[in-house]
C-alpha cells in the first residue's frame, strides 16, 4: 500500500480533481479552460503512474499474460496522455485572448480526456491530494502573466523539492521499488535526488527572471512547461500526499 492509499483509506478511490461541471463550464471559459486542462491532466498523470508503481494487477489483468502487460501498457498511456493534455493547457496560456482555433483544440483535447479518465476510475480509480492539482492550477494562470509566472515558479519549484526531499527522507520505497532488486531500490532515491535539484533549479529560474521578465520570459515558460514531468513523478510517487 502507497502513501495515497493511506490518505484515501486502503481501497477508497476518489476522481474529484476534474468534475464533470468543471470540464462542461470549462467549455465556456477559456481561464478555467486552462486550469482544467493543466490541472486535470497533472492529476491523471500523476495517477495512472502511482497505480503503475505501487499497485499491482488484479482481477481479470491476472488471468492472462496478455492481459497482464495491458494493465500496464494502458496506464503508461494515460500518463502519457495526461502530460500532453496538461502542455495543451499551457500552450492555450500564452494567447490572450485566445485564438478560436486553438480554444478548439483545447475543447477537444478536453472532451477527450473523459476517456482516459474513465479507464483510470475503471481499473482502480485514484486518489490525489489537492496539493498537486493547486500547483498545476497556478501553472496554468502564470504562463501570460509575469508576476504569476514568477510566482509559480518559485512556489511550484519549492513545493516539488520538498515534497521529494520529504519522501527521500521519511517512507521507505515500496511497490515496483522492492521487487527489481538494488537497481530499482535505487532508482527511487535517484528520481527522487533528480526531483528536488530540479525544484531547486525551477526557483532559482523563477528568481532570475523577474529579474528582467520581458527578455527571460520564454526561458521562464520553458522551464513551467518542463516542470509538468517533475511534478508528475513526484506527485505519482506520494510526494504530496505525505507532505499533507
Amino acid at each position: 500500500m502507497g502513501p495515497l492509499d493511506v490518505e484515501a483509506g486502503g481501497n477508497t478511490v476518489n476522481a474529484d480533481t476534474v468534475t464533470t461541471p468543471d470540464m462542461v463550464e470549462a467549455t465556456l471559459d477559456v481561464g478555467k479552460l486552462r486550469r482544467v486542462l493543466v490541472a486535470g491532466g497533472v492529476g491523471q498523470a500523476a495517477a495512472a503512474l502511482y497505480m503503475v508503481l505501487f499497485r499491482p494487477p488484479a482481477g481479470l489483468f491476472l488471468l492472462s499474460g496478455s492481459l497482464f502487460r495491458a494493465y500496464y501498457c494502458v496506464l503508461a498511456a494515460i500518463a502519457v496522455l495526461g502530460v500532453a493534455e496538461a502542455w495543451t493547457g499551457l500552450w492555450l496560456s500564452h494567447n490572450d485572448p485566445v485564438p478560436p482555433r486553438r480554444r478548439a483544440v483545447g475543447v477537444a483535447v478536453l472532451w477527450a480526456s473523459l476517456l482516459p479518465l474513465l479507464l483510470l476510475a475503471g481499473i482502480g480509480g485514484f486518489a490525489m491530494p489537492t496539493t498537486a492539482p493547486e500547483v498545476a492550477g497556478q501553472m496554468a494562470d502564470a504562463a501570460h502573466d509575469d508576476r504569476k509566472l514568477v510566482r509559480a515558479l518559485v512556489g511550484g519549484g519549492a513545493a516539488k523539492a520538498v515534497a521529494g526531499l520529504v519522501l527521500a527522507l521519511h517512507p521507505s520505497p515500496g511497490g515496483v521499488f522492492l521487487s527489481g532488486g538494488s537497481a530499482m531500490f535505487y532508482a527511487y532515491y535517484g528520481i527522487l535526488v533528480v526531483v528536488a535539484l530540479f525544484g531547486a533549479l525551477e526557483v532559482a529560474v523563477g528568481l532570475w527572471v523577474s529579474g528582467d521578465p520581458d527578455r527571460r520570459r520564454g526561458w521562464g515558460r520553458l522551464a513551467m512547461w518542463v516542470s509538468v514531468v517533475p511534478l508528475v513523478f513526484v506527485a505519482g510517487m506520494g510526494g504530496f500526499a505525505v507532505r499533507k
